[in-house]
């Protein structure tokens, strides 16, 4: 199985820093982030991904939108996506590993996600490593940024 993932298009925090507090689940992306987003989509319409998942918040459907505008089809939304907010730790990391687990199951050769950062590293983390420790959450790629993971191996794309 192959994985294709990426965080979400640039916002005021990816670039600046600057936190949302209880608006996390209507941040915008900057318009700054799109072409790098639109050059992801040119890649990954030649994939022949099977499915595609995104978090509900707002960034990152605005981001699969994009991403979609350019490499065609549909996607779903999985509230096990959503970033790490207001979550338990256990509870996050076990809704990450049914998420993998469920997609598993199905048998699909490949899957295209947009997600959030701690979300990211979760899924690299326990897909390669079967583990996924708090510190690791900040292990993730910034946005533009495409990994592909792939029998243990992670590889990077920038598009940025």
């Amino acid at each position: 199985m192959k994985w294709y993932v990426f965080r979400h298009g640039e916002t005021f925090y990816t670039r600046d820093g600057v936190n949302y507090g209880d608006k996390q689940l209507t941040i915008s992306i900057l318009d700054e982030g799109v072409p790098a987003l639109m050059r992801m989509g040119e890649y990954l319409k030649k994939e022949n991904i099977s499915e595609w998942y995104s978090s509900p918040f707002k960034r990152c459907v605005d981001s699969m939108k994009v991403v979609k505008e350019v490499a065609g089809g549909g996607y779903k939304t999985d509230e096990r996506m959503g970033e790490f907010y207001k979550k338990d730790w256990g509870q996050f990391v076990e809704g990450i590993r049914e998420f993998l687990g469920e997609i598993e199951k199905k048998g699909i050769e490949k899957v295209g996600v947009c997600t959030h950062g701690a979300v990211l590293a979760g899924i690299r983390h326990l897909l390669i490593e079967g583990v996924f420790e708090r510190e690791q959450m900040h292990e993730h790629p910034d946005p533009g940024v495409l990994w592909i993971i792939e029998k243990g191996k992670l590889e990077k794309i920038s598009f940025r």
